[in-house]
């Protein structure tokens, strides 16, 4: 459905559960899908970008593994996105803290903001 400007309005589907566990991260079921889960170790590629709700923007990012392609989209309105983010910055070296990547992906408003957070270039051990 477009709305008053053309812009895609978002669809709200919904809202999904993260899940953290010791070695992987997970969603809950959202109707009849069984979950996804991702092990750390896994993630060798996170993205975020920002989507126009045509009134509001939600952030959302993108993580996985292109060589597996296997990928898991999560947006700022789940449940338990502020402790991924953190837990993120925490399990991946190299991945940086909310605070270094927030506001650039933010700003300004109703613009994508496609960026790259996190490339693993080394394989884990």
């Amino acid at each position: 459905m477009l709305g008053k400007h053309g812009r895609m309005a978002c669809w709200q589907a919904p809202r999904n559960q993260l899940r953290r566990y010791r070695s992987r991260f997970g969603t809950g079921p959202a109707g009849n899908e069984p979950p996804l889960q991702l092990r750390w170790e896994q993630i060798n590629a996170v993205f975020a970008y920002k989507r126009d709700c045509y009134t509001v923007d939600q952030l959302r990012l993108i993580l996985g593994n292109d060589l597996e392609l296997t990928w898991m989209e999560v947006t700022e309105d789940d449940v338990g996105f502020k402790v991924l983010i953190v837990e993120l910055a925490r399990r991946l070296p190299g991945f940086p803290t909310v605070y270094d990547w927030w506001d650039n992906v933010a700003h300004p408003p109703f613009e994508t903001q496609w960026t790259e957070l996190y490339r693993r270039t080394a394989p884990v051990r």
